[in-house]
Protein backbone atom coordinates (compact mmCIF):
# COMPACT_ATOMS: atom_id res chain seq x y z
CA UNK A 1 0.00 0.00 0.00
CA UNK A 2 0.83 3.48 -0.49
CA UNK A 3 2.97 5.50 2.31
CA UNK A 4 0.53 8.67 3.84
CA UNK A 5 2.56 11.17 2.31
CA UNK A 6 0.64 14.19 1.03
CA UNK A 7 0.67 13.96 -3.01
CA UNK A 8 -0.23 17.24 -4.44
CA UNK A 9 -3.01 16.29 -7.43
CA UNK A 10 -1.70 18.49 -10.31
CA UNK A 11 -2.84 18.49 -13.65
CA UNK A 12 -4.75 15.02 -13.18
CA UNK A 13 -3.49 12.15 -15.21
CA UNK A 14 -0.92 14.24 -17.62
CA UNK A 15 2.77 14.41 -16.82
CA UNK A 16 4.45 17.34 -17.89
CA UNK A 17 7.86 17.81 -19.21
CA UNK A 18 10.30 19.64 -17.26
CA UNK A 19 13.83 21.09 -17.64
CA UNK A 20 14.09 21.44 -13.98
CA UNK A 21 15.39 18.91 -12.22
CA UNK A 22 13.85 17.45 -8.57
CA UNK A 23 16.69 16.60 -6.80
CA UNK A 24 20.60 17.78 -7.18
CA UNK A 25 22.63 14.09 -6.98
CA UNK A 26 25.42 12.16 -5.94
CA UNK A 27 26.40 8.77 -6.87
CA UNK A 28 23.08 8.06 -9.07
CA UNK A 29 23.55 10.65 -12.20
CA UNK A 30 23.12 9.92 -15.39
CA UNK A 31 26.45 10.82 -16.92
CA UNK A 32 28.42 8.44 -14.77
CA UNK A 33 27.69 6.01 -17.12
CA UNK A 34 30.46 7.98 -19.99
CA UNK A 35 33.22 7.21 -17.78
CA UNK A 36 34.31 11.20 -18.38
CA UNK A 37 36.25 11.95 -15.54
CA UNK A 38 38.75 15.42 -14.98
CA UNK A 39 40.92 14.01 -16.88
CA UNK A 40 38.53 14.80 -20.14
CA UNK A 41 38.49 17.70 -21.95
CA UNK A 42 41.63 20.10 -20.86
CA UNK A 43 40.23 24.11 -20.22
CA UNK A 44 41.51 26.89 -22.26
CA UNK A 45 41.06 28.90 -19.17
CA UNK A 46 43.60 31.10 -16.91
CA UNK A 47 44.78 29.18 -14.00
CA UNK A 48 45.84 31.78 -12.18
CA UNK A 49 46.25 31.14 -8.44
CA UNK A 50 45.97 34.91 -7.20
CA UNK A 51 43.23 35.86 -4.98
CA UNK A 52 42.12 39.38 -4.37
CA UNK A 53 40.49 39.70 -1.09
CA UNK A 54 39.02 43.26 -2.04
CA UNK A 55 38.38 42.44 -5.76
CA UNK A 56 34.62 42.04 -4.64
CA UNK A 57 34.31 43.74 -1.61
CA UNK A 58 32.08 46.80 -2.53
CA UNK A 59 29.59 43.97 -4.59
CA UNK A 60 30.32 41.82 -1.08
CA UNK A 61 29.01 44.42 1.32
CA UNK A 62 26.32 45.63 -0.84
CA UNK A 63 24.88 41.73 -0.95
CA UNK A 64 25.67 40.71 2.41
CA UNK A 65 26.37 43.57 5.42
CA UNK A 66 29.55 41.31 6.54
CA UNK A 67 29.96 41.88 10.69
CA UNK A 68 32.77 40.71 12.06
CA UNK A 69 33.28 36.79 12.64
CA UNK A 70 31.80 36.26 9.41
CA UNK A 71 33.45 33.38 7.41
CA UNK A 72 33.99 33.77 4.22
CA UNK A 73 35.06 31.44 1.11
CA UNK A 74 37.13 32.83 -1.99
CA UNK A 75 36.79 30.37 -4.59
CA UNK A 76 39.12 30.97 -7.82
CA UNK A 77 37.85 29.17 -10.54
CA UNK A 78 38.97 29.49 -14.49
CA UNK A 79 36.16 31.41 -15.21
CA UNK A 80 36.99 33.96 -12.38
CA UNK A 81 36.78 34.49 -8.26
CA UNK A 82 33.63 33.65 -6.26
CA UNK A 83 33.05 34.76 -2.85
CA UNK A 84 30.73 32.52 -0.67
CA UNK A 85 29.38 33.92 2.82
CA UNK A 86 29.00 30.85 4.58
CA UNK A 87 26.26 30.10 7.08
CA UNK A 88 28.39 29.09 10.30
CA UNK A 89 25.83 29.62 12.68
CA UNK A 90 22.45 28.29 11.02
CA UNK A 91 24.87 25.59 9.04
CA UNK A 92 27.68 24.69 11.37
CA UNK A 93 27.72 20.78 10.42
CA UNK A 94 27.84 21.90 6.80
CA UNK A 95 29.93 25.51 6.80
CA UNK A 96 32.42 22.91 8.94
CA UNK A 97 32.66 20.20 6.19
CA UNK A 98 33.03 22.55 3.23
CA UNK A 99 35.68 24.68 5.31
CA UNK A 100 37.76 21.52 6.22
CA UNK A 101 37.79 19.92 2.80
CA UNK A 102 38.66 23.43 1.30
CA UNK A 103 41.42 24.06 3.92
CA UNK A 104 43.26 20.79 3.26
CA UNK A 105 42.59 21.98 -0.27
CA UNK A 106 40.32 18.76 -1.32
CA UNK A 107 38.80 21.03 -3.91
CA UNK A 108 41.37 21.88 -5.72
CA UNK A 109 41.78 20.96 -9.38
CA UNK A 110 38.24 19.24 -8.93
CA UNK A 111 35.64 20.69 -12.00
CA UNK A 112 31.74 21.88 -12.10
CA UNK A 113 31.11 18.70 -13.88
CA UNK A 114 27.61 19.27 -14.05
CA UNK A 115 26.04 22.13 -15.43
CA UNK A 116 22.24 23.26 -16.12
CA UNK A 117 21.59 26.78 -17.77
CA UNK A 118 18.99 28.92 -15.81
CA UNK A 119 18.93 26.50 -12.68
CA UNK A 120 22.74 25.27 -11.18
CA UNK A 121 26.36 24.86 -11.36
CA UNK A 122 27.53 21.53 -9.32
CA UNK A 123 30.88 20.93 -8.09
CA UNK A 124 33.19 19.60 -5.09
CA UNK A 125 33.27 15.53 -7.06
CA UNK A 126 37.21 14.43 -7.42
CA UNK A 127 36.28 12.16 -10.06
CA UNK A 128 34.44 14.40 -12.20
CA UNK A 129 31.09 12.51 -12.64
CA UNK A 130 28.86 12.85 -9.72
CA UNK A 131 29.88 9.40 -8.14
CA UNK A 132 32.68 10.38 -5.69
CA UNK A 133 33.78 12.40 -2.60
CA UNK A 134 33.72 12.59 1.02
CA UNK A 135 33.12 14.41 4.19
CA UNK A 136 35.61 15.55 6.98
CA UNK A 137 33.73 13.70 8.87
CA UNK A 138 34.43 9.93 7.44
CA UNK A 139 31.11 9.02 6.39
CA UNK A 140 27.92 10.46 4.96
CA UNK A 141 26.22 12.75 7.18
CA UNK A 142 23.27 14.06 8.06
CA UNK A 143 20.85 17.04 6.60
CA UNK A 144 21.07 20.17 8.29
CA UNK A 145 17.59 22.52 7.25
CA UNK A 146 16.73 25.99 8.85
CA UNK A 147 13.62 27.37 8.02
CA UNK A 148 15.84 31.06 6.43
CA UNK A 149 17.75 29.49 4.58
CA UNK A 150 16.18 28.60 1.15
CA UNK A 151 17.74 27.54 -1.59
CA UNK A 152 17.33 30.94 -3.73
CA UNK A 153 19.06 31.86 -6.51
CA UNK A 154 23.12 32.39 -5.78
CA UNK A 155 22.83 29.91 -2.60
CA UNK A 156 25.27 27.32 -2.47
CA UNK A 157 24.17 23.80 -1.21
CA UNK A 158 24.67 20.14 -0.44
CA UNK A 159 24.45 17.32 -3.44
CA UNK A 160 23.11 14.56 -2.15
CA UNK A 161 21.94 10.77 -3.30
CA UNK A 162 19.19 10.85 -0.68
CA UNK A 163 18.41 11.85 2.60
CA UNK A 164 21.42 12.41 4.88
CA UNK A 165 23.91 11.31 2.63
CA UNK A 166 26.01 14.26 2.28
CA UNK A 167 29.91 14.78 1.29
CA UNK A 168 31.65 16.96 -0.71
CA UNK A 169 29.28 18.00 -3.15
CA UNK A 170 27.60 20.73 -3.79
CA UNK A 171 25.73 22.95 -6.13
CA UNK A 172 25.09 26.71 -6.67
CA UNK A 173 21.51 27.89 -7.77
CA UNK A 174 21.49 30.56 -10.22
CA UNK A 175 17.16 30.18 -9.94
CA UNK A 176 15.28 30.45 -7.18
CA UNK A 177 14.59 26.34 -6.46
CA UNK A 178 12.56 26.56 -3.36
CA UNK A 179 11.31 22.93 -4.50
CA UNK A 180 14.51 21.68 -3.22
CA UNK A 181 14.15 23.31 0.37
CA UNK A 182 13.92 21.01 3.39
CA UNK A 183 15.62 17.80 0.69
CA UNK A 184 18.89 19.95 0.06
CA UNK A 185 20.81 21.66 2.92
CA UNK A 186 21.68 25.30 1.88
CA UNK A 187 24.85 26.21 3.93
CA UNK A 188 25.96 30.02 2.43
CA UNK A 189 25.38 32.09 -0.63
CA UNK A 190 27.51 34.14 -3.22
CA UNK A 191 27.66 37.62 -2.10
CA UNK A 192 30.68 38.55 -4.79
CA UNK A 193 31.82 37.20 -8.43
CA UNK A 194 28.13 36.78 -8.92
CA UNK A 195 28.96 37.41 -12.69
CA UNK A 196 31.37 34.50 -12.67
CA UNK A 197 28.68 31.91 -10.99
CA UNK A 198 26.55 33.39 -14.23
CA UNK A 199 29.11 32.50 -17.01
CA UNK A 200 29.51 29.02 -15.84
CA UNK A 201 25.97 28.70 -15.75
CA UNK A 202 25.84 29.27 -19.28
CA UNK A 203 29.04 27.17 -20.72
CA UNK A 204 28.11 24.81 -23.36
CA UNK A 205 27.18 21.10 -22.42
CA UNK A 206 26.90 17.67 -23.64
CA UNK A 207 25.94 14.22 -22.38
CA UNK A 208 25.38 14.30 -18.55
CA UNK A 209 24.98 17.99 -18.64
CA UNK A 210 29.38 18.00 -18.33
CA UNK A 211 30.56 21.10 -20.06
CA UNK A 212 32.23 20.50 -23.18
CA UNK A 213 35.63 22.55 -21.90
CA UNK A 214 36.33 21.86 -18.20
CA UNK A 215 35.73 24.70 -16.15
CA UNK A 216 37.57 24.21 -12.80
CA UNK A 217 37.90 25.15 -9.41
CA UNK A 218 41.69 25.91 -8.72
CA UNK A 219 41.53 26.59 -5.31
CA UNK A 220 39.49 28.09 -2.39
CA UNK A 221 40.72 29.51 0.96
CA UNK A 222 38.78 30.76 4.07
CA UNK A 223 38.68 34.38 5.26
CA UNK A 224 36.99 35.54 8.45
CA UNK A 225 35.88 38.92 8.31
CA UNK A 226 37.09 41.97 11.51
CA UNK A 227 37.46 45.30 11.09
CA UNK A 228 37.00 45.58 7.76
CA UNK A 229 39.64 42.87 6.63
CA UNK A 230 39.77 39.54 5.81
CA UNK A 231 41.65 37.66 8.30
CA UNK A 232 42.60 34.08 8.52
CA UNK A 233 40.03 31.69 10.14
CA UNK A 234 41.26 28.86 12.64
CA UNK A 235 39.71 25.50 11.68
CA UNK A 236 40.06 22.25 14.54
CA UNK A 237 39.24 19.74 12.53
CA UNK A 238 39.85 17.18 14.81
CA UNK A 239 37.60 18.93 17.75
CA UNK A 240 34.62 19.47 14.59
CA UNK A 241 34.76 15.97 13.92
CA UNK A 242 34.82 14.89 17.69
CA UNK A 243 31.87 17.15 18.78
CA UNK A 244 30.02 16.22 15.66
CA UNK A 245 30.09 12.16 16.95
CA UNK A 246 29.35 13.04 20.51
CA UNK A 247 26.38 15.13 19.04
CA UNK A 248 25.10 12.44 17.04
CA UNK A 249 25.53 9.69 19.79
CA UNK A 250 23.36 12.16 22.37
CA UNK A 251 20.77 12.77 19.49
CA UNK A 252 19.18 9.41 19.14
CA UNK A 253 18.53 9.78 23.04
CA UNK A 254 16.96 12.76 22.99
CA UNK A 255 13.20 13.84 21.57
CA UNK A 256 12.35 14.20 18.21
CA UNK A 257 12.05 17.90 17.36
CA UNK A 258 11.05 19.07 13.51
CA UNK A 259 13.98 18.66 11.34
CA UNK A 260 15.09 15.52 12.33
CA UNK A 261 14.91 12.59 9.96
CA UNK A 262 13.05 9.73 11.47
CA UNK A 263 12.05 5.68 10.60
CA UNK A 264 8.61 5.08 12.07
CA UNK A 265 6.68 1.80 11.63
CA UNK A 266 3.40 1.92 11.97
CA UNK A 267 -0.38 0.44 11.62
CA UNK A 268 -3.34 2.69 10.36
CA UNK A 269 -6.97 1.50 10.55
CA UNK A 270 -10.30 3.07 10.23
CA UNK A 271 -12.70 3.45 13.34
CA UNK A 272 -14.33 -0.27 12.31
CA UNK A 273 -10.89 -1.55 13.15
CA UNK A 274 -10.53 -2.36 9.11
CA UNK A 275 -6.51 -1.94 8.36
CA UNK A 276 -6.10 0.20 5.59
CA UNK A 277 -2.40 0.31 5.65
CA UNK A 278 0.46 -1.37 7.56
CA UNK A 279 4.24 -0.93 7.59
CA UNK A 280 5.05 -3.80 9.45
CA UNK A 281 3.38 -6.02 7.00
CA UNK A 282 5.59 -4.62 4.40
CA UNK A 283 8.92 -4.98 6.72
CA UNK A 284 9.66 -1.83 6.31
CA UNK A 285 9.21 1.31 8.12
CA UNK A 286 8.76 4.71 6.38
CA UNK A 287 11.11 7.69 6.53
CA UNK A 288 10.32 10.95 6.62
CA UNK A 289 11.93 14.71 8.15
CA UNK A 290 9.71 16.18 10.36
CA UNK A 291 8.15 19.24 9.94
CA UNK A 292 8.93 19.44 6.32
CA UNK A 293 4.78 19.22 4.87
CA UNK A 294 6.18 15.54 4.15
CA UNK A 295 3.12 13.35 6.20
CA UNK A 296 -0.22 14.42 6.83
CA UNK A 297 -0.25 16.84 9.62
CA UNK A 298 -1.51 14.85 12.72
CA UNK A 299 0.93 11.82 11.75
CA UNK A 300 3.41 14.93 11.75
CA UNK A 301 2.80 16.53 15.20
CA UNK A 302 2.24 12.58 16.67
CA UNK A 303 5.61 11.77 16.51
CA UNK A 304 7.23 14.98 17.67
CA UNK A 305 8.52 14.61 21.46
CA UNK A 306 8.91 11.11 20.80
CA UNK A 307 12.02 8.96 21.12
CA UNK A 308 14.05 5.94 19.32
CA UNK A 309 11.49 2.80 20.90
CA UNK A 310 8.53 4.67 21.69
CA UNK A 311 5.35 3.71 20.87
CA UNK A 312 2.08 5.15 20.87
CA UNK A 313 -1.82 5.25 19.40
CA UNK A 314 -3.49 8.34 18.10
CA UNK A 315 -6.68 9.09 16.31
CA UNK A 316 -6.66 11.63 14.28
CA UNK A 317 -10.00 13.54 12.99
CA UNK A 318 -10.37 14.13 9.28
CA UNK A 319 -8.64 18.05 9.38
CA UNK A 320 -5.61 16.10 10.68
CA UNK A 321 -5.57 13.46 8.26
CA UNK A 322 -6.62 13.81 4.68
CA UNK A 323 -9.36 16.62 5.51
CA UNK A 324 -12.86 17.15 4.83
CA UNK A 325 -14.95 15.59 1.85
CA UNK A 326 -15.78 19.07 -0.38
CA UNK A 327 -18.72 18.19 -2.72
CA UNK A 328 -17.00 21.23 -4.69
CA UNK A 329 -13.66 19.36 -5.57
CA UNK A 330 -14.32 17.24 -9.21
CA UNK A 331 -12.41 17.98 -12.71
CA UNK A 332 -14.25 17.44 -16.25
CA UNK A 333 -11.67 15.67 -18.11
CA UNK A 334 -11.76 15.08 -22.20
CA UNK A 335 -12.11 11.70 -22.76
CA UNK A 336 -8.93 11.57 -24.94
CA UNK A 337 -6.77 12.62 -22.15
CA UNK A 338 -7.48 9.18 -20.09
CA UNK A 339 -6.67 6.84 -23.15
CA UNK A 340 -4.50 4.86 -20.60
CA UNK A 341 -7.31 4.14 -18.95
CA UNK A 342 -9.59 2.91 -21.84
CA UNK A 343 -6.32 0.89 -23.11
CA UNK A 344 -5.82 -0.97 -19.80
CA UNK A 345 -10.32 -2.02 -20.23
CA UNK A 346 -11.27 0.30 -17.71
CA UNK A 347 -14.72 2.02 -19.16
CA UNK A 348 -15.34 5.49 -18.44
CA UNK A 349 -18.64 5.41 -17.35
CA UNK A 350 -19.79 6.96 -14.23
CA UNK A 351 -19.19 4.99 -10.95
CA UNK A 352 -16.24 3.72 -12.26
CA UNK A 353 -12.94 3.78 -10.24
CA UNK A 354 -9.70 5.21 -11.64
CA UNK A 355 -6.16 4.26 -10.36
CA UNK A 356 -4.01 6.93 -9.52
CA UNK A 357 -1.28 7.72 -7.07
CA UNK A 358 -3.75 9.36 -5.20
CA UNK A 359 -5.43 5.81 -4.76
CA UNK A 360 -9.14 4.98 -6.31
CA UNK A 361 -10.86 8.05 -7.95
CA UNK A 362 -14.35 7.92 -9.13
CA UNK A 363 -16.14 8.90 -11.67
CA UNK A 364 -19.30 10.78 -10.93
CA UNK A 365 -20.49 12.32 -14.26
CA UNK A 366 -19.68 11.71 -18.03
CA UNK A 367 -21.00 12.54 -20.97
CA UNK A 368 -19.89 11.41 -25.04
CA UNK A 369 -16.99 13.62 -24.48
CA UNK A 370 -15.84 14.15 -20.84
CA UNK A 371 -15.87 12.61 -17.64
CA UNK A 372 -16.31 14.56 -14.26
CA UNK A 373 -13.87 13.04 -11.24
CA UNK A 374 -14.29 13.20 -7.57
CA UNK A 375 -11.24 14.49 -6.76
CA UNK A 376 -11.42 14.95 -2.85
CA UNK A 377 -8.76 11.93 -1.59
CA UNK A 378 -10.66 8.69 -1.35
CA UNK A 379 -10.04 9.18 2.26
CA UNK A 380 -11.00 12.25 2.73
CA UNK A 381 -13.18 13.09 5.58
CA UNK A 382 -12.39 10.12 7.78
CA UNK A 383 -10.95 9.35 11.15
CA UNK A 384 -8.05 7.75 11.14
CA UNK A 385 -6.29 5.64 13.77
CA UNK A 386 -2.40 4.99 14.03
CA UNK A 387 -0.10 2.82 16.03
CA UNK A 388 2.98 4.06 15.88
CA UNK A 389 6.39 2.93 16.75
CA UNK A 390 9.94 5.12 16.27
CA UNK A 391 12.74 2.90 15.16
CA UNK A 392 15.08 5.59 14.65
CA UNK A 393 16.55 9.14 14.46
CA UNK A 394 19.47 10.33 12.16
Amino acid sequence: MKKIIIIVFLALFVASCSTKQDKISTGTVKNSSTGITQTGAVSTETEDKTILYDKNLKEMQTNKKLENGDVVAFMKTTKGQIEIFLETKKAPITSANFIGLAKKGYYNGTTFHRVIKDFMIQGGDPLGNGTGGESIYGKKFKDEFDKDLKNNTYTISMANSGANTNGSQFFINVNNNNYLDFKHSVFGEVIGGRENVLNISKVKTGAGDKPEKEVKIISIEIKKYEDGKFVDYPFDEKKVVDDYNKAQEESKNSPIKSGDKVSVHYKGTFENGQTFDDSYSRGTPISFTVGAGQMISGFDEAVVGMKVGEKKSITLPPEKAYGKRDENQKQIIKKADLKEFTDAGIKLEKGAKLPTQLGELEIIDTNEETVTIDINHPMAGKTLKFDIEIVSKD
